[in-house]
C-alpha cells in the first residue's frame, strides 16, 4: 500500500488516498474535497452526483472513504475530468505515482 495525494489549484480539490499495488485500486479516503468544475459531459461527474444524493458526497466533501478500481478513475472522481492517475497522484515524496510504482 501506497500513501498517495492529489491536489489541483486549478480545478481546486484536493485529496488523499491509498494505493494497492496488488490490484491497482485507489481507495480515496474521507474529507476529500471535490472538484465543482464537474464538466457535465464527462461520465465521472455523474458518478459524483449519484454519491451526493446518496450522501456520500455533501458540498463538494467527501463523507467516506471510496475504492475505484484505478488511479485515473479515483483522480477523475476528484477533478470531474479526465487525467491519467499514474501521472497526478503523487506519492509522499511528491513524486508521481508512475515513478514509485517503475523503481519496485
Amino acid at each position: 500500500m501506497i500513501e498517495i495525494f492529489y491536489k489541483s489549484k486549478k480545478r481546486d480539490c484536493y485529496a488523499e488516498g491509498v494505493f494497492n499495488e496488488t490490484n491497482n485500486s485507489v481507495i480515496v479516503k474521507k474529507g476529500a474535497k471535490i472538484s465543482k468544475k464537474m464538466d457535465e459531459r464527462f461520465r465521472i461527474s455523474k458518478e459524483a452526483k449519484k454519491r451526493d444524493d446518496k450522501g456520500i458526497v455533501n458540498n463538494y466533501i467527501l463523507k467516506e472513504d471510496i475504492l475505484f478500481k484505478s488511479p485515473s478513475v479515483a483522480a477523475q472522481f476528484v477533478s470531474g475530468s479526465s487525467l491519467n492517475g499514474l501521472k497526478v497522484w503523487k506519492t509522499i515524496n511528491n513524486r508521481p505515482l508512475k515513478e514509485t510504482i517503475e523503481r519496485k
